[in-house]
């Protein structure tokens, strides 16, 4: 019996998942969608509250918080982040600015306020200034600090990304991709953001660049815009709503979408003047239109499923770091978790769940503890783990963890506590 369940698992682990003919998941399939910077210039000067409130009626996925200078910012992301977990809506990214060139590069209250918004796949964008645009004589302290902010914010399960923008230091996709790769693991990612590529570089190059931040790619954002060209030679406007502008946004999703990105897509909304509703309800309608577009092979109808874990934002879990595949695909009966381990997860069992582990990688010594009895670890070996099995693995490990039936938090209990 057990040998049949293990067999069972290991066909799952597929991620070419067959599911019924003609299936359809909107939640799997489209990206989510976020506002950003709508805060800045809304004439009507909105709560924190009531920002979400109004995003989460007007259909959006997530909010962007930026981390303004000031007394308040440990405060303000606090009550974000409390005002979006009641209304169902995430916080999609932080953004926060740091400066190579000041004495305190970032206000380390950050550290403080980034528990509020773990476990929520929230994204911690950098803005990097300090030094003029494109200098890589700062690229080895660049990379320091980045490093002291992803030993916080990688525990809690929050991605490290770096926004280019206009006039920084990490101005252009290419300056983020080359700091990225000097991190292992992809742990910190890059943005596209259509205004600040706009402002400083072709049409003609909008395919190459993206094809070369593809592998780490971990967000957009887009606006209605005029053409680079119009805008460089100032005959254009730059950032408008969704719905206005020359520029072509479906060639842009073209290219997106032949490049296989799922990932988050934030609306950048900095500067707009009057009402924030008003261009915000014109966005999502243009935003909606675009998604439902035939050419953008997240909506068609398919009979299976892909998972591509790099564009799943790792949560914190007795066990390390997981990435949580199949969990929102409704006709799969489980989940399948990509898990980083790198230290010694919390002796736990499940009442409900059945779990298979199979090893994809673990160092020397790496052992799972089942019920007492420790067994040495090695690369490609599964162990099935049935509902009451107290369990916990020892050492560094990578993993992929097929669950059965879907993971329920509420379905983890710890013999230490009880």
């Amino acid at each position: 019996m057990v040998c049949c369940l293990a067999i069972t698992f290991f066909v799952l682990l597929s991620l070419f998942v067959s599911l019924s003919e003609g299936a359809e998941n909107p939640a799997q399939q489209q990206s989510p969608f976020f506002a950003l910077c709508m805060d800045t210039h809304d004439e009507k000067k909105r709560s924190i509250e009531e920002q979400n409130e109004m995003l989460r009626g007007l259909g959006f996925d997530g909010v962007a918080h930026l981390w303004h200078r000031g007394k308040l910012k440990k405060e303000e992301l606090l009550e974000r982040a409390a005002s979006a977990k009641r209304l169902g809506l995430k916080v999609s990214q932080v953004v926060v600015r740091i400066d190579l060139a000041a004495e305190q590069p970032f206000d380390a209250s950050l550290f403080e306020a980034l528990p509020s918004v773990n476990e929520q796949g929230t994204q911690l964008a950098l803005l990097v200034y300090g030094g003029k645009p494109s200098d890589t004589s700062l690229d080895d302290k660049m990379v320091g600090i980045i490093q002291r902010i992803l030993d916080v914010a990688e525990p809690l399960g929050i991605r490290v990304v770096l926004y280019p923008h206009e006039n920084a230091l990490c101005e252009k996709v290419s300056d983020a991709l080359r700091i990225a790769e000097r991190f292992s693991d992809k742990k910190v990612g890059v943005m596209f953001n259509l205004s600040h590529w706009a402002a400083i570089d072709k049409s003609e190059n909008l395919e190459s660049v993206l094809r070369l931040a593809m592998p780490y790619l971990a967000s957009i954002t887009i606006n209605g815009s005029d053409t680079p060209e119009e805008i460089q030679a100032k005959t254009g406007n730059w950032i408008q709503p969704l719905d206005s502008g020359s520029f072509d946004l479906t060639k842009l999703f073209k290219i997106l979408d032949d490049l296989g990105y799922h990932g988050p897509v934030g609306l950048q909304c900095y500067k707009l003047p009057g009402d924030a509703r008003i261009h915000l309800e014109r966005s999502m309608k243009k935003w909606k239109s675009l998604r439902s577009t035939s050419m953008n092979p997240m909506n068609k109808k398919t009979n299976y499923k892909i998972v591509d874990y790099t564009k799943i934002e790792g949560v914190v879990c007795p066990c390390g770091i997981a990435r949580r595949g199949l969990y929102d695909v409704d006709e799969f009966p489980g989940t399948i978790h990509r898990t980083d381990i790198d230290r010694a997860a919390l002796p736990h069992y499940h009442k409900k769940l059945t779990e298979v582990y199979y090893i994809v990688s673990c160092e020397p010594g790496a052992v799972m503890c089942l019920d007492g009895d420790r067994i040495e670890l090695r690369e490609e070996m599964a162990l099935y783990i049935p509902p009451g099995t107290v369990h916990h693995l020892e050492g560094k490990a990578k993993v992929f963890i097929v669950v059965l039936p879907k993971f329920d938090p509420d379905d983890e209990f710890f013999p230490a506590s009880e």
